[in-house]
C-alpha cells in the first residue's frame, strides 16, 4: 500500500472505523433478524400442527412482528449512517485532492504523477469509487454474518445440509474473487483511458484558437475521436465482464438455493426433517439469497476501490512554499524589479538587463512569451524561464536588488501582484469577484474604481450605489465581454493596491476610447506606486512615465518624460 497521505484504503477504514462498526452491527442485526423470520415461520407451522394452544399462535405472531420491526429499523439506520459517512468522506477527499492541486506551493510535475488534465476524472469518479470501501466493508461483514447464521441454523436442522451450504458458498466466493481481479484490472485501464480522453478534450479547448490558425482543428478532433472510440470499446468490454460477473454470481446463488431446497425436500420425505423444519429451510433458502448475493459482489467493489486508490495515490503532493528573506524597502531612484535578460530571440547571445523604476508607471514593449514568463515567475517566486522554444538559461529576477530566489514566496506575493492577460474571475456577483479583504469602505472604493474603468455600463442608473456590485456573474464571468472581464480583473488588482503591480495589457480587448479612459484611470489611481504594463498598446503608451523595449544586446531602459 502506498504511503501517500491523501488516501489509502486502510486509512479510510481506520478513519471511519466507529461509523463502520456501528453500521456493521446494525446491518448484522438486520440479516440475523431477517433469518429469524424464517425460523419463526417454521416454529409457527410446527406449533399449529403439534398444538391447538392459541397463545402459541399469538406469541409467535407477536415475535414475528417484533422481528420485522427490528429488520426495518436496523436496515434504515445502518444504511443512513453509511451514506452520511460516505458523502462526508467524498467531500473531504475531494477537498484534499484540490488542496494538493490548487495550492500556494504549486503542483509537482513528477514523471509518475497524474497529468493535470486527468485530474477532473480522478476527482469526479475515482474519489467516489475509493470511498465505496466505507460501505463495502460493513455491508460485506454483515452479509457474511447473515450467511453464517443461516448456515448454523441449517446445520442445527440437519448437519449434512449445513455442510453442503458451507462448502458450496466457499467455492462460489473463490470463483467470484478470481473474476473480481479481472474486473479490477479492466476498471483501472478504463479509468485511465477515460481520463486521457478528458485530457485530450481539455487540451483541444485550451488550444483551439492556436490550432485553428494553423489548420489543426480537424486532426485534433480526429485524434480525440480515436481516443474516445478506444475508451468506448474498452468500456463495452468492462461491461461484458461485469455482466458476466453478475450472471455467475446470480446463477451460482440460484444453483445453491436449488440444491438446498431439493436436498431439504428429500430429507423431509425420508423423515429426517419435520414439516416445520422444512418450512424453515425453504424460507431460509430465500433469505440467504440476499447476504450471499452481497458477499459475492463485495470482491468486485473492493477491486474497483483498489484500482481507484492507486490512481488517487498518483496525484502529486503539494509543494511547500519556500521560506527566505523579506522584500527590501523601496528606495527612490532604485529599480523595483530587474530582469537579467531580454527576449531570447538572438540564440547564444548575452541578453541585456531590463529594469522597472520604483514608484513609476512603466510600459514594456516585449513578446507575449516574455510577458507570460515574467508573470509566471513573479507568481511562482522563481527565476524567469523563457520556455522550451528557446535555448536560454533561466533569467535572474531581482526584487529591489535582492534575488527573488532568496525571498520568501509569501513575501513576494504580498509585495508584487502579477496579473495575466486573462485573469481568473470567481464569484456570483461583481462585488464578490473583487471584494476579498478590503475591510471598511471597500464597497465604496470598488464602486469608484468600477466607474473610473467604465464598468458602470453594466448597471445603468446605479453607478453611485451598491447596484453595480450586485450585478450577477455566471461561471468565470462568461456573461461579460472579453474587455469587461479584463477590466473586472484590473479593478480587483487596483482594489488590492499592491506595492508593485505587474500586468499584461489589460485593455487589449476594448475599443480605443475605453482603452484611453482605463489607462488614465490606472495612472491616476496608481500615481506614486510601481506599475508595470507589459505588451502595451497605444493607450498606455500615451500615459506612461517610462517606456522599456525588451530586446537582446540593446539598451533596454529608455525613458521619456510624462
Amino acid at each position: 500500500m502506498s504511503n501517500n497521505k491523501v488516501v489509502t484504503l486502510r486509512g479510510l477504514v481506520r478513519k471511519n472505523s466507529r461509523a463502520m462498526a456501528l453500521s456493521g452491527l446494525l446491518l448484522s442485526i438486520y440479516h440475523v433478524a431477517e433469518a429469524m423470520i424464517a425460523v419463526l415461520l417454521g416454529w409457527l407451522a410446527h406449533s399449529l400442527i403439534a398444538s391447538e394452544n392459541v397463545w402459541h399462535l399469538v406469541g409467535g405472531i407477536a415475535a414475528l412482528g417484533a422481528t420485522l420491526a427490528t429488520v426495518s429499523v436496523s436496515w434504515q439506520t445502518g444504511f443512513r449512517i453509511l451514506q452520511a459517512t460516505s458523502a462526508r468522506n467524498v467531500c473531504e477527499l475531494r477537498a484534499g485532492i484540490t488542496s494538493q492541486v490548487v495550492s500556494h506551493g504549486g503542483h509537482s510535475d513528477d514523471a509518475d504523477s497524474l497529468p493535470r488534465q486527468e485530474l477532473p476524472t480522478v476527482v469526479g469518479e475515482d474519489v467516489v469509487q475509493a470511498v465505496d470501501i466505507i460501505e463495502v466493508v460493513p455491508v460485506g461483514i454483515s452479509a457474511l454474518v447473515g450467511a453464517i447464521f443461516c448456515t448454523i441454523v441449517l446445520a442445527l436442522i440437519d448437519l449434512p445440509l449445513g455442510v453442503v451450504v458451507l462448502v458450496l458458498s466457499a467455492v462460489v466466493l473463490m470463483v467470484l474473487h478470481r473474476l473480481s481481479q479481472i474486473i479490477e484490472r479492466r476498471a483501472e485501464r478504463q479509468q485511465t483511458l477515460l481520463a486521457r480522453v478528458t485530457a485530450r478534450m481539455t487540451d483541444i479547448l485550451q488550444g483551439l484558437p492556436v490550432i485553428s490558425g494553423v489548420a489543426g482543428a480537424h486532426p485534433a478532433y480526429r485524434g480525440y475521436a480515436r481516443k474516445s472510440e478506444e475508451a468506448c470499446a474498452d468500456a463495452r468490454k468492462l461491461a461484458w465482464v461485469s455482466g458476466g460477473y453478475e450472471a455467475v454470481a446470480m446463477g451460482s446463488n440460484v444453483l445453491l438455493l436449488s440444491a438446498v431446497g431439493l436436498y431439504a425436500g428429500y430429507r423431509t420425505i425420508s423423515g429426517d426433517v419435520t414439516l416445520g423444519e422444512l418450512v424453515t429451510v425453504v424460507a431460509l433458502s430465500q433469505f440467504i439469497a440476499e447476504p450471499m448475493r452481497q458477499c459475492s459482489r463485495m470482491p468486485r467493489f473492493i477491486g474497483l476501490a483498489r484500482a481507484s486508490v492507486r490512481r488517487l495515490q498518483r496525484v502529486a503532493e503539494a509543494q511547500p512554499l519556500r521560506k527566505g528573506q523579506g522584500v527590501p524597502l523601496a528606495q527612490v531612484g532604485k529599480p523595483a524589479i530587474i530582469v537579467r535578460g531580454g527576449d531570447g530571440e538572438a540564440e547564444g547571445s548575452e541578453l541585456a538587463p531590463v529594469a522597472f523604476a520604483e514608484g513609476r508607471l512603466t510600459v514594456v514593449h516585449c513578446s507575449a512569451a516574455w510577458a507570460d514568463a515574467l508573470v509566471d515567475a513573479l507568481v511562482a517566486g522563481e527565476s524567469m524561464e523563457l520556455g522550451p522554444l528557446t535555448d536560454s538559461q533561466p533569467q535572474s529576477l531581482r526584487i529591489r536588488g535582492r534575488d527573488i530566489c532568496e525571498i520568501s514566496v509569501d513575501d513576494v506575493r504580498s509585495a508584487v501582484l502579477a496579473e495575466p492577460r486573462k485573469p481568473a474571475l470567481f464569484g456570483d456577483t461583481m462585488g464578490q469577484a473583487v471584494l476579498r479583504s478590503s475591510g471598511e469602505g471597500g464597497a465604496e472604493d470598488a464602486v469608484d474604481i468600477f466607474n473610473a474603468l467604465g464598468l458602470d455600463e453594466l448597471a445603468p442608473g446605479a453607478a453611485h450605489s451598491a447596484g453595480v456590485l450586485d450585478h450577477e456573474l455566471t461561471e468565470g464571468a462568461r456573461n461579460l465581454s472579453g474587455g469587461q472581464r479584463q477590466r473586472l480583473g484590473l479593478a480587483r488588482a487596483l482594489l488590492a493596491d499592491p506595492e508593485m503591480l505587474v500586468m499584461v495589457d489589460p485593455v487589449s480587448s476594448v475599443d480605443s476610447m475605453t482603452g484611453m479612459k482605463v489607462a488614465r484611470a490606472v495612472r491616476d489611481i496608481r500615481r506614486g506606486r510601481t506599475t508595470v504594463v507589459l505588451c502595451v498598446g497605444r493607450a498606455f503608451r500615451s500615459v506612461a512615465e517610462d517606456v522599456v523595449d525588451v530586446k537582446p544586446l540593446a539598451g533596454s531602459l529608455r525613458t521619456r518624460g510624462e
